[in-house]
């Protein structure tokens, strides 16, 4: 797995004369195929991740690199977007060993003009913290837009060839000492309103609904979002998934879940989202899970 440099991945040599001309992408997008002719290379950042893609005589090459904050804030660092640059260049070489341990490399042995460059939602369930502890008055509602982290993948014909993380989660234990899940932690405002919501490239929303259906005011710090059973749909401004609605009844830590299909409706002013990816793991649309975390539950039952 990449880790952060300030290195770039200066891997590749240019096949044309000093100035090379480069050509961005004409539809300025991060996402979708890539076709390259023999001798060229793309360039492209999202987040922190910077990649490249080369395609050689007789193969492709992967370079990716996740870049240090350096004093940046984190979300300013999450905005970066910068569309595929294609110019000239010469196949890279496959670094000594333990000589950039920063950079990742693949090559990839496969005959095609051109690859498919697609986001992908986490790989585990993603324990999203919100930035201050919410309580939901009894009998009610309240619907959150929050953001989970992407997975930056290089495909041809739907095969997955490359995969990683734009910027690897830290892991998190969600349960107690004798009974849960290995996940992903991510902070999240948890935005209550779609026009406050910010867009970050490098992360999907997904419009969460928590009902709390008990005579008792409820109150938590940690939801698990089961990331891993939701679809990726691609809107003209955000990547959304599958809304969640999880129903919150008298026991401690647990809800009903509920997936609905599909991105929400009307989020992307009327324009049609597409479907990006299907879930990685299907499940019921309809299950109980371990929902919610909080200080004071891990205190009674952890």
């Amino acid at each position: 797995m990449a880790r952060s440099s300030s290195k770039k991945p200066a891997a590749a040599k240019p096949a044309g004369p000093a100035g090379q001309a480069r050509e961005t992408r004409q539809d300025g997008s991060f996402w979708g195929p890539l076709e390259l002719s023999r001798g060229q290379a793309a360039r492209a950042q999202i987040g922190r991740l910077r990649a490249e893609i080369h395609r050689a005589e007789d193969d492709w090459w992967v370079l990716t690199e996740e870049l240090p904050e350096e004093g940046q804030d984190p979300e300013e660092a999450e905005r970066e977007l910068q569309p595929w640059e294609v110019s000239a260049s010469e196949a890279p070489e496959a670094p000594v060993a333990g000589s950039q341990p920063h950079l990742d490399v693949r090559r990839l042995l496969i005959d095609s003009d051109s690859v498919e460059v697609r986001p992908a939602l986490a790989d585990r369930s993603v324990i999203v913290r919100p930035t201050a502890r919410i309580a939901v008055a009894p009998r009610s509602s309240v619907v959150l837009y929050v953001g989970t982290p992407i997975w930056f993948e290089v495909t041809c014909d739907d095969l997955v060839l490359y995969s990683r993380p734009v910027h690897r989660p830290p892991d998190t234990w969600f349960g107690t000492f004798y009974e849960g899940e290995l996940c992903y932690a991510a902070r999240t405002q948890g935005r209550l309103r779609l026009a406050n919501l910010a867009t970050f490239p490098a992360r999907a929303v997904t419009r969460v609904e928590i009902e709390n259906v008990s005579a008792q005011i409820f109150e938590f710090d940690r939801v698990n979002l089961p990331v891993p059973s939701l679809a990726l749909y691609r809107g003209e401004r955000w990547l959304w998934t599958d809304g969640v609605r999880m129903v919150k009844a008298d026991e401690p830590a647990y809800a009903e879940l509920d997936i609905q299909r599909g991105a929400p409706k009307g989020v992307e002013g009327g324009v049609e989202t597409t479907l990006v990816r299907s879930p990685r793991l299907r499940r019921g649309e309809h299950s109980r899970f371990r929902a919610f975390g909080s200080r004071a539950l891990e205190a009674l039952f952890g």
